[in-house]
Protein backbone atom coordinates (compact mmCIF):
# COMPACT_ATOMS: atom_id res chain seq x y z
CA UNK A 1 0.00 0.00 0.00
CA UNK A 2 1.22 3.66 -0.65
CA UNK A 3 0.79 6.65 1.53
CA UNK A 4 1.21 10.21 0.43
CA UNK A 5 2.14 12.89 2.47
CA UNK A 6 1.51 16.28 1.36
CA UNK A 7 2.34 20.29 3.36
CA UNK A 8 1.82 23.05 2.48
CA UNK A 9 4.30 24.97 0.33
CA UNK A 10 6.76 27.08 1.73
CA UNK A 11 9.54 29.46 0.78
CA UNK A 12 13.02 27.81 1.41
CA UNK A 13 15.05 31.17 1.69
CA UNK A 14 12.52 32.05 4.64
CA UNK A 15 13.48 28.90 6.87
CA UNK A 16 16.86 29.28 6.29
CA UNK A 17 16.94 32.67 7.39
CA UNK A 18 14.90 31.27 10.83
CA UNK A 19 17.83 29.15 11.54
CA UNK A 20 20.70 32.31 11.83
CA UNK A 21 21.55 32.65 15.13
CA UNK A 22 21.49 36.12 16.25
CA UNK A 23 25.46 37.34 16.22
CA UNK A 24 25.33 40.60 18.20
CA UNK A 25 27.86 43.29 17.42
CA UNK A 26 30.98 41.49 17.85
CA UNK A 27 29.95 38.86 15.53
CA UNK A 28 28.55 40.72 13.12
CA UNK A 29 32.41 42.49 13.15
CA UNK A 30 33.72 39.17 12.97
CA UNK A 31 32.14 38.06 9.68
CA UNK A 32 32.80 41.22 8.10
CA UNK A 33 36.62 40.56 9.06
CA UNK A 34 38.69 40.29 5.37
CA UNK A 35 41.49 38.69 6.50
CA UNK A 36 42.42 36.22 9.45
CA UNK A 37 44.84 39.50 10.70
CA UNK A 38 41.54 41.42 11.20
CA UNK A 39 40.03 38.38 13.32
CA UNK A 40 42.96 37.85 15.22
CA UNK A 41 42.83 41.59 16.34
CA UNK A 42 39.25 41.49 16.98
CA UNK A 43 39.89 38.75 19.64
CA UNK A 44 42.80 40.48 21.43
CA UNK A 45 44.89 37.41 21.32
CA UNK A 46 48.49 39.28 21.40
CA UNK A 47 49.08 42.70 22.62
CA UNK A 48 46.74 44.92 21.55
CA UNK A 49 47.52 48.18 23.27
CA UNK A 50 49.97 50.39 21.36
CA UNK A 51 50.20 52.43 24.49
CA UNK A 52 52.65 52.43 27.02
CA UNK A 53 51.41 52.77 31.15
CA UNK A 54 47.87 53.87 29.87
CA UNK A 55 47.12 52.54 33.17
CA UNK A 56 48.85 54.99 34.74
CA UNK A 57 50.77 52.55 37.18
CA UNK A 58 54.25 53.42 36.21
CA UNK A 59 55.29 56.99 38.44
CA UNK A 60 59.09 57.27 38.08
CA UNK A 61 60.08 60.43 38.46
CA UNK A 62 57.63 61.72 40.92
CA UNK A 63 53.56 60.97 41.90
CA UNK A 64 52.37 64.54 41.50
CA UNK A 65 53.33 67.78 40.04
CA UNK A 66 52.30 71.33 40.47
CA UNK A 67 52.98 74.46 38.82
CA UNK A 68 54.24 72.52 35.73
CA UNK A 69 53.93 72.86 31.85
CA UNK A 70 55.83 71.34 28.87
CA UNK A 71 56.84 68.44 31.39
CA UNK A 72 56.37 64.30 31.22
CA UNK A 73 54.61 63.26 34.26
CA UNK A 74 53.07 59.87 34.44
CA UNK A 75 56.05 57.79 32.87
CA UNK A 76 55.27 58.58 28.62
CA UNK A 77 52.86 60.96 29.18
CA UNK A 78 53.37 64.67 28.74
CA UNK A 79 51.25 67.58 29.69
CA UNK A 80 51.81 71.11 27.58
CA UNK A 81 49.32 74.11 28.26
CA UNK A 82 49.22 77.75 27.59
CA UNK A 83 48.92 78.38 31.43
CA UNK A 84 50.52 75.63 34.23
CA UNK A 85 48.43 72.45 35.52
CA UNK A 86 49.12 70.12 38.47
CA UNK A 87 49.14 66.69 37.70
CA UNK A 88 48.60 63.18 40.49
CA UNK A 89 48.79 59.58 40.43
CA UNK A 90 45.02 59.16 41.64
CA UNK A 91 43.64 55.50 42.42
CA UNK A 92 40.40 53.89 41.80
CA UNK A 93 38.36 51.06 43.53
CA UNK A 94 37.37 49.48 40.30
CA UNK A 95 39.47 50.55 37.64
CA UNK A 96 43.59 51.22 39.73
CA UNK A 97 45.53 54.14 38.97
CA UNK A 98 44.08 57.01 37.11
CA UNK A 99 45.66 60.28 36.37
CA UNK A 100 44.24 63.45 37.81
CA UNK A 101 45.03 66.34 35.55
CA UNK A 102 44.13 70.04 37.17
CA UNK A 103 44.22 72.30 33.92
CA UNK A 104 44.21 76.16 34.71
CA UNK A 105 43.52 77.05 30.86
CA UNK A 106 41.73 75.56 28.20
CA UNK A 107 43.62 74.94 25.70
CA UNK A 108 45.70 72.17 27.26
CA UNK A 109 47.02 68.85 26.18
CA UNK A 110 48.05 65.17 27.97
CA UNK A 111 49.96 63.47 25.23
CA UNK A 112 52.12 60.18 24.75
CA UNK A 113 54.65 59.71 22.00
CA UNK A 114 53.97 56.45 19.82
CA UNK A 115 57.26 55.31 18.80
CA UNK A 116 56.19 54.23 14.96
CA UNK A 117 58.89 51.76 13.70
CA UNK A 118 59.05 50.08 10.44
CA UNK A 119 55.65 52.19 9.69
CA UNK A 120 53.29 50.11 11.58
CA UNK A 121 50.52 52.96 12.25
CA UNK A 122 50.28 54.23 8.42
CA UNK A 123 46.96 53.49 7.07
CA UNK A 124 45.40 51.75 9.65
CA UNK A 125 42.04 52.14 11.30
CA UNK A 126 42.49 52.32 14.87
CA UNK A 127 40.10 52.83 18.26
CA UNK A 128 40.65 54.62 21.49
CA UNK A 129 39.01 53.89 24.56
CA UNK A 130 38.85 55.70 28.10
CA UNK A 131 37.51 56.20 31.52
CA UNK A 132 36.93 59.96 31.90
CA UNK A 133 35.23 61.99 34.95
CA UNK A 134 35.22 65.95 36.04
CA UNK A 135 33.08 67.64 37.97
CA UNK A 136 33.52 71.10 35.82
CA UNK A 137 34.75 70.05 32.54
CA UNK A 138 31.83 68.83 30.50
CA UNK A 139 33.18 67.97 27.16
CA UNK A 140 36.74 67.78 25.39
CA UNK A 141 38.71 66.82 22.26
CA UNK A 142 41.27 64.45 21.27
CA UNK A 143 43.48 64.60 18.67
CA UNK A 144 46.03 62.64 17.17
CA UNK A 145 49.17 64.51 15.01
CA UNK A 146 52.22 63.97 13.25
CA UNK A 147 55.27 66.40 13.95
CA UNK A 148 53.61 69.04 11.70
CA UNK A 149 49.62 68.10 11.02
CA UNK A 150 46.31 67.46 12.77
CA UNK A 151 45.54 63.85 11.57
CA UNK A 152 42.31 63.66 13.76
CA UNK A 153 40.32 65.83 15.90
CA UNK A 154 36.95 64.72 18.00
CA UNK A 155 35.00 65.94 20.38
CA UNK A 156 33.88 64.06 23.17
CA UNK A 157 31.46 64.35 26.42
CA UNK A 158 32.33 64.29 29.99
CA UNK A 159 30.49 63.78 33.21
CA UNK A 160 30.89 63.75 36.59
CA UNK A 161 30.68 59.90 37.00
CA UNK A 162 33.09 57.24 35.40
CA UNK A 163 32.25 57.69 31.50
CA UNK A 164 33.42 55.29 29.02
CA UNK A 165 34.73 56.69 25.78
CA UNK A 166 35.06 55.33 22.43
CA UNK A 167 36.64 56.65 19.34
CA UNK A 168 37.63 55.31 16.03
CA UNK A 169 39.53 56.89 13.22
CA UNK A 170 42.00 56.34 10.32
CA UNK A 171 45.39 57.07 10.92
CA UNK A 172 46.33 58.27 7.36
CA UNK A 173 49.18 57.97 5.21
CA UNK A 174 51.85 60.36 7.28
CA UNK A 175 52.58 57.89 9.70
CA UNK A 176 55.61 55.72 7.81
CA UNK A 177 58.23 54.56 9.44
CA UNK A 178 60.09 56.63 12.14
CA UNK A 179 57.21 59.87 12.12
CA UNK A 180 55.90 59.65 15.80
CA UNK A 181 52.42 59.95 16.34
CA UNK A 182 50.82 62.10 19.10
CA UNK A 183 47.96 60.97 20.34
CA UNK A 184 46.72 64.08 22.51
CA UNK A 185 44.09 62.09 24.73
CA UNK A 186 43.55 65.77 26.35
CA UNK A 187 43.52 68.31 23.51
CA UNK A 188 41.07 71.46 24.50
CA UNK A 189 38.02 71.56 27.14
CA UNK A 190 35.32 73.58 27.54
CA UNK A 191 36.18 74.36 31.23
CA UNK A 192 39.24 74.66 33.49
CA UNK A 193 39.30 72.52 36.71
CA UNK A 194 40.48 68.65 37.24
CA UNK A 195 39.93 66.09 34.93
CA UNK A 196 41.11 62.27 35.61
CA UNK A 197 41.32 59.26 32.78
CA UNK A 198 41.81 55.46 33.69
CA UNK A 199 42.77 52.54 31.50
CA UNK A 200 43.30 54.24 28.00
CA UNK A 201 43.93 52.00 25.24
CA UNK A 202 44.55 52.53 21.44
CA UNK A 203 44.42 49.45 19.39
CA UNK A 204 44.77 48.91 15.61
CA UNK A 205 40.97 47.89 15.55
CA UNK A 206 37.20 49.00 14.64
CA UNK A 207 36.19 48.75 17.57
CA UNK A 208 37.21 48.90 21.26
CA UNK A 209 37.98 45.78 23.10
CA UNK A 210 38.24 45.35 27.25
CA UNK A 211 41.22 47.09 28.89
CA UNK A 212 44.77 45.35 28.36
CA UNK A 213 46.25 44.43 31.72
CA UNK A 214 49.27 43.76 31.90
CA UNK A 215 51.95 43.26 34.94
CA UNK A 216 53.72 46.00 36.69
CA UNK A 217 57.27 44.73 36.14
CA UNK A 218 56.43 44.19 31.88
CA UNK A 219 55.14 47.96 31.97
CA UNK A 220 57.37 48.96 34.10
CA UNK A 221 60.41 47.69 31.27
CA UNK A 222 58.51 48.84 28.44
CA UNK A 223 58.95 52.65 30.27
CA UNK A 224 62.83 52.65 30.74
CA UNK A 225 62.98 51.88 27.25
CA UNK A 226 62.16 56.04 27.07
CA UNK A 227 63.05 57.30 30.46
CA UNK A 228 65.16 55.41 33.54
CA UNK A 229 65.84 56.95 37.30
CA UNK A 230 67.94 55.43 39.77
CA UNK A 231 67.45 56.54 43.20
CA UNK A 232 68.81 56.51 45.94
CA UNK A 233 71.99 55.83 44.96
CA UNK A 234 75.10 54.96 46.41
CA UNK A 235 78.39 53.07 44.94
CA UNK A 236 81.50 52.66 46.38
CA UNK A 237 83.78 52.84 43.64
CA UNK A 238 87.01 51.64 44.98
CA UNK A 239 90.47 53.32 45.81
CA UNK A 240 92.97 55.90 44.01
CA UNK A 241 96.40 55.04 44.45
CA UNK A 242 97.80 58.10 42.55
CA UNK A 243 97.73 62.05 42.40
CA UNK A 244 95.24 63.07 39.24
CA UNK A 245 93.95 59.28 38.97
CA UNK A 246 90.96 58.73 36.90
CA UNK A 247 88.11 56.37 38.40
CA UNK A 248 85.69 54.70 36.23
CA UNK A 249 82.78 52.60 36.87
CA UNK A 250 80.29 50.98 34.34
CA UNK A 251 77.15 49.77 34.77
CA UNK A 252 74.51 48.42 32.63
CA UNK A 253 70.65 50.04 32.51
CA UNK A 254 67.85 47.42 32.74
CA UNK A 255 66.57 47.73 29.57
CA UNK A 256 68.40 49.13 26.18
CA UNK A 257 66.82 52.16 25.78
CA UNK A 258 65.48 53.77 22.52
CA UNK A 259 68.60 55.96 21.77
CA UNK A 260 71.98 56.97 23.54
CA UNK A 261 70.11 58.99 26.55
CA UNK A 262 71.07 62.67 28.16
CA UNK A 263 72.08 61.85 31.37
CA UNK A 264 71.94 63.94 34.16
CA UNK A 265 72.83 63.56 38.62
CA UNK A 266 71.83 65.47 41.54
CA UNK A 267 72.40 64.91 45.52
CA UNK A 268 69.82 64.62 47.93
CA UNK A 269 70.52 65.58 51.30
CA UNK A 270 73.24 67.14 52.79
CA UNK A 271 75.28 63.97 52.84
CA UNK A 272 74.96 63.98 48.84
CA UNK A 273 77.85 64.22 47.12
CA UNK A 274 81.18 62.91 44.75
CA UNK A 275 83.48 61.42 47.75
CA UNK A 276 87.25 62.86 47.52
CA UNK A 277 86.30 64.07 43.31
CA UNK A 278 87.72 66.93 42.35
CA UNK A 279 86.04 67.10 38.99
CA UNK A 280 83.40 64.24 38.12
CA UNK A 281 80.66 63.38 35.60
CA UNK A 282 77.91 60.84 34.57
CA UNK A 283 77.74 59.78 30.74
CA UNK A 284 75.98 57.76 28.45
CA UNK A 285 78.48 55.21 26.29
CA UNK A 286 75.32 54.06 24.10
CA UNK A 287 71.72 53.09 24.78
CA UNK A 288 72.89 49.43 26.98
CA UNK A 289 75.92 51.30 29.35
CA UNK A 290 76.48 54.51 31.52
CA UNK A 291 79.14 55.43 33.12
CA UNK A 292 80.25 57.31 36.85
CA UNK A 293 83.74 58.78 36.26
CA UNK A 294 86.22 61.26 37.98
CA UNK A 295 89.60 62.46 39.13
CA UNK A 296 90.83 62.72 42.31
CA UNK A 297 93.25 65.28 43.26
CA UNK A 298 95.76 62.59 45.08
CA UNK A 299 95.65 59.10 46.72
CA UNK A 300 93.02 58.38 48.20
CA UNK A 301 90.76 55.50 49.95
CA UNK A 302 87.20 55.11 49.73
CA UNK A 303 86.40 56.90 46.41
CA UNK A 304 82.26 57.06 46.19
CA UNK A 305 79.35 58.48 44.84
CA UNK A 306 75.99 58.89 47.68
CA UNK A 307 72.60 60.19 47.83
CA UNK A 308 72.51 60.71 43.82
CA UNK A 309 69.16 60.67 41.68
CA UNK A 310 70.01 59.48 38.25
CA UNK A 311 68.37 60.45 35.78
CA UNK A 312 68.63 59.12 31.62
CA UNK A 313 66.29 60.35 29.13
CA UNK A 314 65.58 58.95 25.47
CA UNK A 315 62.00 60.30 24.97
CA UNK A 316 60.33 61.37 22.08
CA UNK A 317 59.38 65.08 22.84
Amino acid sequence: MTIKISQPPFNLREKLADLRKPSGIAGEAMLRAETPQEQFNLIGAGRKNVLINGGFDIWQRAGSFSNVNNVFTADHWYFSSSSNGSIAKGADADYGSTAQITVNSTVSSFIQPVENINGFLKNKKATLSFLVKSSTITSAHMAVKNATNTTTYKKYDVSDTWRRVEISFFTGTSYSSGNTLFLHLLHNTNATGMIEFAQVQLELNEIATPFEHRSYGEIEALCQRYFFKRTPFYVGMGNAYATNAYIYCEYTFPVTMRATPSATISFSGSNGKWGQFTSSGLGARDNKTYVIYGRVGSAQLDVYVTNSIMEFKAELI
